[in-house]
């Protein structure tokens, strides 16, 4: 008798970003895995996206609507509960500033059936403008200073094949009985931004292991919803480093990162900002660094307004 296959649910999330939502739910209906649902989360959107997402591809998709934006982590989360209620075996984030291989599904669900201690994997990201450049292979985290880094940034191949210390949230797939181990997928503290860190290491600390493929690929625009709102990636980048030291970085990590962060992080990102003409953020960035000194000091979460 032949193996079932796993049902397999794609969660893409759209906040006013009809075009960018058509083009990646097209290229995940290429895919070859026949038992798939794409389950389109619409993010409190204004201009009637979910209507406007139904009369173009009917019950070729599922919408999961919110009546406000709940952010990367809140609107995922929405749709990885309904996976779960569902009983799908997998769900797969996919952000919908992507295209996608019309191989990945099958891949990833044949990389993660290898090892039933890999909670969550990564394809291969690429550019979507320098489509033969690759944007990571998953990342790596320093809790001494707060940097993520890309693995194989600007190649054309990866030739480091570590493992990452961190699964890229851009796309990933996922066991959904994972979720019957960890509290909840996303912390919604963080809204959006180091949400994936934050995930990722709560997995490993959970003694799940998070791997990469390579045989198969997404490209990637990058941050075109956060974009829309003046000021949000300035201030989430900034207060979520102080929230992921808060929550997973020892006592002498916490006064290294403090001290980075207030001798050579600071000036650097205001110079930054000053010489290339970004003024409008300033603000932004001055906020969202309060905001993380408060948290780092246990003080209350301050969110975006």
């Amino acid at each position: 008798m032949s193996k079932a296959k796993k049902r397999v649910a794609v969660i893409i999330l759209n906040w006013n970003g009809f075009k960018d939502t058509c083009k990646c739910v097209a290229s995940v209906l290429k895919n070859d895995y026949k038992d798939f649902k794409i389950i389109v989360v619409d993010n409190g959107s204004k201009n009637d996206d979910s209507a406007k997402l139904k009369k173009k591809f009917g019950s070729r998709i599922l919408i999961l609507k919110s009546k406000k934006n709940l952010g990367y982590s809140g609107g995922n989360n929405l749709g990885a509960n309904y996976c779960k209620k569902m009983k799908f075996d997998y769900f797969m984030i996919l952000n919908n500033d992507t295209v996608v291989s019309p191989k990945l599904i099958s891949t990833l669900v044949a990389a993660i059936e290898k090892d039933d201690k890999i909670a969550a994997i990564n394809p291969v990201v690429f550019q979507y403008f320098k489509e033969n450049i690759i944007e990571n292979t998953g990342l790596r985290y320093n809790l001494w200073h707060g940097e993520i880094t890309p693995n194989n940034i600007g190649k054309k191949e990866p030739s480091d094949l570590r493992k990452p210390d961190i699964l890229c949230g851009t796309c990933f797939m996922f066991r959904t009985i994972i979720l019957d181990d960890i509290k909840y997928l996303f912390d919604e503290d963080f809204y959006c931004y180091y949400e994936d860190p934050d995930l990722s290491i709560r997995l490993k600390n959970k003694g799940y292991k998070i791997e990469v493929c390579y045989d198969t690929f997404i490209h990637h625009k990058g941050s075109v919803s956060s974009n829309k709102i003046g000021g949000l990636a300035e201030f989430q980048a900034i207060r979520n480093r102080f929230l992921m030291e808060y929550k997973h970085a020892t006592a002498i990590q916490k006064v290294v990162f403090l001290l980075i962060m207030l001798f050579f992080y600071f000036p650097f990102r205001i110079t930054r900002i000053v010489v290339f003409k970004k003024k409008r953020n300033l603000p932004y960035f001055l906020k969202g660094f309060k905001a993380g000194l408060k948290i780092l000091f246990g003080e209350a979460i301050e969110k975006y307004k």
